[in-house]
């Protein structure tokens, strides 16, 4: 870059006026209307503490002093009010517009002056006026008006120092400086703007050969003010090393970019757009700023882009450092904004073509409009105002008894009580200064809760960051158990009453109940067991053998006595603000759950049952029994009682929500809704169907009990060639008709077999009603399925090793076949099992085969159910021969191993086994052992 000289001749400065009273009007603008926010309220406390304590605070918090004290002298002149403590920084804003003018114009005019240059200068001083983001931090009692105001500063004055020469520059080392160390002492991300000048001014010095400059600038501007800086520097360690107000963990580059980009060209998301919509608008400015300067590449521009580049990059690069990430942070980053827009501007004007014009026109109202979008928003748009703090503590002061105590959850929200209540008494839960993630409060804090209400028949509960410092809601919980609660919300903060309170009820622990169910998970995991709330809610309990280093999720099942699932709910084992890998070891976490019984679902009492997953894999955890040894994937919670949901609803849209297909059948006013359809492919005999079906009553509840009606379900299987087989079944025993109520809708299930005895072929699957002997009639089809032939074998084979175990007193093991008595480690092993049907099993059973080592441990193994021939499709006396292959681990040590064989019921809570017998004798765990292998 060329040596910049500043102009020679005088500009006007109406129009830099003019642009100031416009900045001035929006930054005053309704400039008390909303309440303080969490970080005005600490800028307001520091003030009103001695300044000891507040460098204290600010030597252990992520910013330094200065603009404390600046608020602190401002505030001895002008009051504490809300529009006082906020006026402070639509100064400092008001300041930039002018720098900003000043920047552009030095960089336009290059040495020259004239109407171009300074016209072109007064688009930097709008795009800075106006700017969304500058306003709104305009309203903000914090410091980032004076990083804006302290950064365009210290730019201005390292073009004065590019512009003069010789010794001449020493004019600019003081003022330089002292701007440094303004701006380090502002705000620690500073230093990214600082590390961008030492890069600009290396890259000038390195293009203009004049290294001493260069180190000229280092020695006389830099070096003191770094020197200046070094009575902070153990405190700036002390926050790089300390911070615990964020989540650990990497920043998410590409959502840190669209936020940055929106703040750049809108305002902040959530503070004056939303960020769908402000993004949108961002990348059409973005779009129409980029035509315009690569159509006509003014050389500023480059200078600007290489400053905002370096800026961002340097500061992009502390957050690898400290991984907490605000776009606020990159105020900096903004200072090139209105200076690409002049240039934008400016190098369009400066061609007489139409099409010049016609570019420079939409740049401008690009930039117009765009701010006007984030102005809008944040004036007037209920969704982007701040927390309304002032409205909350209103509330509580105007209703609160002076016996009823406050609680803060969070605690660190004292200075917003404070503020709005001074010397009322509070209590803080958890007593914090600043916010800690690593202070989250667990269940010990009922010995507090109880010391801090004491007699007291009510409590306060203000509720703010609650979802960081409370994750798990252990607060309400507690008191939930001692006291009736009201909740009133406000604009992202809750009011929570509790009245008729008794502080001796709330529960001490242990949590759950020690006879509560437990079950212990793989990867260290336990749950603890359940315990119903005073609020209805049903609270789960957990906690860790060891630390987690990825996140773990719970899927929660509702089913009805006959184990059909109602409601699957998935949900985080600690709520969603207590990830799992956030647990400490031995802490008894929890989640408190609430099950809704969905569209069809009479009201009762249903099982539930909880399984856990890896939230990144999806791959389930296996419940362990004591020794260790998986026993499935499911552990059961106990009863939860259901309030039901059968009135009032549409059955048309029942029907779609479990994707069922209407029907037309009605028997007297009991109309069959839809049905699910059968499985799809050839099913072997015995295969269980349990198809939803959807039933309404009539308006006028013909169906009721008071008709005295004993009804049930004629379920026949109709064969292609007109065999029929038939059975008679209940017609919804969960929920019998004789208790519905006019025109309730009831979700129930047709749980049925295709017989043992089936024949091969097409046939459809009829339902009618009847009362008592009597057939209703009307006949409907539910569906049509295909019965798959079976080859029967009723041979007895000669198994190499032979048994005489008898199952249930349904199925015998003949024996087994294996394909070697001895075998490597890692060998795989060919076994064939063989069965005969005493008589047809009632259920359908699931085989385990199990290779135990000498001291019982089960080293292969294979659960699976008989493959195409359902146990319940077996004829008396058939013969099943099954074949397996087992992977025996390569790290199996040598040694004698068993076979163990069994059935079990994988689908019911425990997997119960099979009871089985051999020789009139029960064996133990209902299982058999048999056979001999040896590894070598």
């Amino acid at each position: 870059m060329s040596a910049l000289r500043r102009p020679r001749h005088s500009i006007s400065r109406l129009p830099v006026l003019l642009l100031a009273a416009v900045a001035f009007g929006l930054r005053v603008y309704r400039l008390a209307a909303q309440s303080l926010s969490y970080d005005e309220a600490v800028s307001a406390y520091l003030t009103r503490i001695p300044v000891g304590d507040m460098l204290s605070w600010t030597a252990a918090d992520v910013q330094p002093p200065l603009y404390y004290l600046l608020l602190r002298f401002w505030t001895d002149l002008a009051g504490t009010s809300e529009y006082s403590l906020r006026f402070l920084s639509v100064g400092l804003s008001l300041l930039a517009v002018p720098l900003l003018y000043r920047l552009a114009l030095c960089l336009i005019t290059n040495g020259e002056s004239g109407r171009r240059g300074w016209g072109a200068a007064c688009v930097a001083a709008l795009a800075a006026a106006i700017h969304p983001w500058h306003v709104w931090h305009a309203q903000d009692a914090r410091m980032y008006s004076l990083l804006l105001a302290a950064g365009a500063f210290s730019t201005l004055l390292l073009l004065r120092w590019f512009a003069f020469e010789g010794r001449v520059r020493y004019r600019v080392w003081a003022p330089l400086a002292l701007s440094y160390a303004l701006l380090l002492y502002t705000h620690y991300l500073s230093a990214g703007l600082l590390a961008a000048h030492v890069v600009l001014a290396s890259w000038w010095a390195w293009r203009r050969g004049d290294v001493r400059a260069l180190g000229s600038y280092l020695a006389r501007t830099v070096l003191p003010a770094l020197l200046a800086f070094i009575p902070w520097v153990p405190a700036a360690l002390h926050t790089v090393g300390s911070d615990a107000s964020y989540w650990p963990g990497a920043i998410k580059a590409g959502e840190a970019a669209r936020k940055v980009a929106v703040a750049l060209f809108v305002g902040g998301p959530g503070e004056t757009v939303l960020e769908a919509a402000g993004l949108r608008v961002s990348v059409a400015m973005l779009l129409v700023l980029g035509l315009a300067l690569a159509t006509h590449r003014p050389q500023p521009a480059a200078w600007v882009l290489e400053l905002t580049a370096a800026t961002a990059a340097a500061t992009g690069t502390a957050f690898l450092l400290i991984p907490k990430f605000n776009p606020r942070y990159l105020m900096l980053v903004s200072l090139g904004l209105p200076l690409l827009w002049d240039q934008a501007v400016w190098a369009a004007w400066q061609r007489p073509s139409l099409w010049s014009r016609l570019l420079g026109v939409a740049a401008l109202a690009a930039l117009v409009g765009g701010s006007a979008t984030g102005l809008a928003g944040m004036y007037w748009d209920v969704r982007l105002t701040r927390a309304d703090f002032r409205s909350a503590v209103a509330y509580i002061q105007e209703a609160r008894h002076p016996d009823e105590p406050v609680l803060l959850v969070s605690g660190h929200v004292h200075p917003v009580w404070r503020y709005y209540a001074p010397g009322v008494p509070y209590v803080p839960l958890p007593d914090l200064r600043v916010l800690s993630v690593e202070a989250a409060l667990d269940l010990d804090v009922a010995s507090a809760l109880r010391a801090a209400l004491g007699q007291a028949s009510g409590a306060w509960l203000l509720l703010w960051q609650d979802e960081v410092t409370d994750p798990m809601g252990v607060v309400t919980f507690l008191l939930d158990q001692a006291g009736m609660a009201e909740e009133r919300q406000f604009w992202h903060v809750r009011v929570r009453h509790y009245t008729s309170l008794d502080a001796a009820q709330i529960p001490a622990g242990p949590f759950p109940s020690p006879d509560a169910p437990s079950c212990q998970f793989d990867g260290g995991l336990r749950f603890l067991g359940s315990a119903p709330d005073a609020a209805g809610n049903l609270a789960l309990f957990w906690d860790t053998l060891r630390p987690l280093d990825h996140e773990i999720r719970a899927q929660v099942t509702v089913s009805d006595s006959d184990r059909h699932v109602l409601l699957r709910s998935h949900l985080a084992p600690g709520g969603d603000s207590y990830p799992t890998s956030l647990w400490r070891p031995g802490q008894v976490t929890l989640t408190r759950y609430r099950p809704e019984a969905p569209p069809g679902v009479p009201a009762g009492t249903y099982r539930a049952s909880v399984s856990l997953y890896d939230a990144a894999s999806g791959s389930a955890l296996q419940v362990l029994d004591t020794a260790g040894n998986p026993v499935g994937q499911t552990c059961a919670i106990g009863d939860v009682v259901l309030e039901g949901n059968t009135h009032g609803l549409d059955p048309s849209v029942v029907a779609a929500r479990y994707n069922l297909s209407r029907l037309g059948g009605e028997w007297k006013g009991l109309r069959l809704v839809a049905a699910g359809a059968c499985p799809a492919g050839a099913l072997p005999p015995g295969t269980a169907l349990s198809l939803p079906l959807l039933w309404q009553d009539s308006p006028s509840g013909e169906a009721a009990g008071e008709g005295g009606w004993d009804l049930h379900l004629e379920v026949s299987l109709v064969h292609s060639d007109g065999t029929v087989r038939s059975r008679d079944l209940p017609l919804s025993p969960r929920y019998p008709p004789q208790v519905w109520r006019p025109g309730e809708i009831v979700l129930d299930w047709l749980d049925w077999r295709i017989p043992a005895d089936s024949a091969a072929g097409a046939a459809d699957l009829r339902l009618s009603l009847a009362d008592g002997p009597n057939d209703l009639g009307g006949a409907v089809t539910l569906c049509s399925l295909e019965v798959a032939g079976v080859s029967r074998s009723y041979t007895l084979p000669s198994p190499d090793v032979p048994s005489d175990a008898v199952a249930g007193g349904a199925i015998r093991l003949l024996g087994l076949d294996v394909d070697r008595e001895e075998a490597p480690s890692d060998a795989t092993l060919a076994v064939t099992l063989h069965f005969q049907a005493l008589t047809t099993p009632e259920e359908n059973y699931t085989l385990f085969l199990h290779l135990l080592g000498e001291d019982g441990r089960v080293w292969a193994g294979v659960d699976a159910p008989p493959d195409g021939r359902p146990t319940a499709g077996w004829l008396a006396g058939e013969v099943v021969s099954l074949a397996f292959s087992l992977q025996v681990p390569a790290q199996a040590p040598p040694g004698q191993y068993t076979y163990e064989v069994g059935w079990f019921r994988p689908e019911l809570p425990g997997m119960p086994r099979l009871p089985m017998a051999e020789g009139g004798r029960p064996l133990p765990d209902g299982a058999v052992t048999l056979g001999r292998l040896y590894i070598r």
